[in-house]
């Protein structure tokens, strides 16, 4: 697994250091590109089945962090949030945001209730699943 450091800030208060996983349980390749609204631009990484890509962020006060990944796979493709501090700094474990990719769409890992799907595929975009 690749594990990229976003560049920390320095001389601010942090409000904690967060990693994100993306894994994939897709046949083929999966393409995820995630980028950050501070520009982090983190590139086009390839899944293959079971490999995943991750990184790791510091949250600085005053200063919100969004993550959000583009996927594509065969004729699908899609746009996630991967993280988002005031959504994810109290359902990931121990600062630790697991996502996981595969035919029906995508799941998070949430602290004390496991996977959940949070996105599902449907006429090949990705739509967030607003029935939780």
């Amino acid at each position: 697994m690749a594990m990229v450091m976003v560049s920390p800030t320095v001389n601010s208060e942090t409000l904690g250091t967060y990693s994100v996983d993306v894994r994939s349980n897709l046949s083929d390749a999966l393409i995820v590109h995630c980028q950050s609204n501070r520009g982090d631009d983190l590139g086009n990484q390839v899944l293959q089945y079971a490999g995943h890509f991750g990184w790791k962020f510091d949250v600085i006060l005053g200063q919100p962090r969004i993550f959000s990944c583009s996927l594509s796979f065969g004729n699908l493709r899609g746009i996630f949030d991967a993280f988002i501090y005031g959504r994810d700094f109290d359902r990931c474990k121990d600062n630790f945001c697991q996502w996981c990719v595969d035919q029906k769409g995508v799941y998070i890992d949430l602290k004390d209730k496991g996977w959940k799907l949070e996105y599902y595929w449907k006429n090949g975009e990705l739509n967030e699943d607003l029935l939780s």
